[in-house]
C-alpha cells in the first residue's frame, strides 16, 4: 500500500460518524425523554417493561411522607402485616416485662408478627444473658463472703451464721414470726444484685443484735457457750498462760494445771480451725 492509499484510509477511519444509538430510531417527541436515558440497548428497555407489566394489578403500598397523619402510617403498617389486636401476637417475653405494655408498644410501632418475634427473642437472649452474669456475681460475692467470715470466726462460723439467719428471720419476717421464712437472708435480693446475706457486714450485724433477743425467739439457736471464734480464743489462751510464774497453765503443782492445760488444747482447735461447716 502507497504512502497517499495509507493517508487515505486512515483518513477514512477518523472521519466515520458514531455507532447509532438505539434511541436514533425513535419517534422524535421520545427520544430526549429523561426517563430513557439509564437504557442503553432495547433489552434493558424491554426487560424494565416486562418487570413493570408483572407490577400492573398488585397491591402497592404509597409511602407517608414527612406531612403523613397517624392515620396513613397505621394504614401502612396494618398493609405490612400490623395484627389487628394486640392480643394477636404470638410473642413470649422474660417475667420481668410487663406483657401488655410491651404489646402495646409494638403495636404503636407499626410491627408485624415477624418483627415483633424477632424483637421479643431478642429480649429474651439479653435477658439470660444478664441474669447469668448476675449468678456468677452472687456465687462470687456468696463464696467472699463465706470464706471471709470462715477465717474470721472459725469453728464458731456455723452457730455463728445460724444467729444471724434466726434474728433476720425474727426481725424481719411476718411480725416476728420465727417460722415465717426459713432463709430471708438468702431471699432478699439488694440493688447491687447480691442478696441480703452476702455482704459480711450484714452478717456481723445480726449476729450481733442476736445478743440482744432471748434465745427462745430464735429458730434453732443454740447456747453462746459454744461460740469461740479464733480471736475469742487466743485471747483466752493470752489470759491462761500470762502468768508465768503462779498460773495453773505453767504450774504442774496448781490443782487447776490439769483443767487449764486441757483448756487451752482446746481452744488451739479453734484458732486453727479444721471443721468444714456449710453456710
Amino acid at each position: 500500500m502507497s504512502e497517499a492509499e495509507a493517508t487515505q484510509e486512515t483518513g477514512s477511519q477518523e472521519s466515520a460518524p458514531p455507532a447509532a444509538s438505539f434511541q436514533d430510531s425513535l419517534p422524535e417527541d421520545l427520544r430526549g425523554n429523561p426517563s430513557l436515558k439509564n437504557f442503553n440497548d432495547v433489552g434493558s428497555l424491554a426487560k424494565s417493561y416486562v418487570h413493570a407489566q408483572r407490577m400492573v394489578g398488585a397491591d402497592k403500598i404509597p409511602l407517608p411522607g414527612n406531612n403523613s397523619t397517624d392515620d396513613d402510617w397505621s394504614r401502612v403498617y396494618d398493609k405490612l402485616g400490623r395484627p389487628a389486636d394486640i392480643k394477636d401476637y404470638d410473642v413470649s417475653l422474660p417475667e420481668i416485662f410487663e406483657d401488655d405494655g410491651f404489646r402495646k408498644s409494638i403495636h404503636a410501632a407499626g410491627l408485624n408478627q415477624k418483627q415483633a418475634a424477632s424483637v421479643a427473642q431478642f429480649m429474651q437472649s439479653q435477658t439470660e444473658a444478664a441474669n447469668g452474669k448476675l449468678d456468677a456475681y452472687r456465687e462470687q460475692a456468696k463464696l467472699d463472703t463465706e470464706t471471709e467470715l470462715r477465717a474470721e470466726y472459725g469453728k464458731a462460723f456455723g452457730e455463728k451464721v445460724q444467729r444471724a439467719q434466726a434474728t433476720a428471720k425474727y426481725l424481719l419476717g411476718s411480725k416476728g414470726d420465727p417460722t415465717s421464712e426459713d432463709n430471708i437472708l438468702g431471699n432478699i435480693r439488694l440493688a447491687d444484685g447480691r442478696m441480703l446475706g452476702d455482704h459480711p457486714d450484714i452478717i456481723r450485724m445480726f449476729e450481733a443484735m442476736s445478743h440482744e433477743i432471748a434465745e427462745d425467739d430464735l429458730d434453732g439457736v443454740t447456747t453462746e457457750s459454744a461460740m469461740t471464734t479464733p480471736s475469742d480464743a487466743q485471747d483466752e489462751i493470752d489470759q491462761l498462760q500470762a502468768d508465768r510464774k503462779n498460773g495453773a497453765y505453767w504450774n504442774k503443782h496448781h490443782p487447776e494445771h490439769d483443767k487449764a492445760v486441757a483448756r487451752v488444747q482446746e481452744l488451739f482447735a479453734y484458732v486453727h480451725p479444721e471443721e468444714d461447716i456449710v453456710l
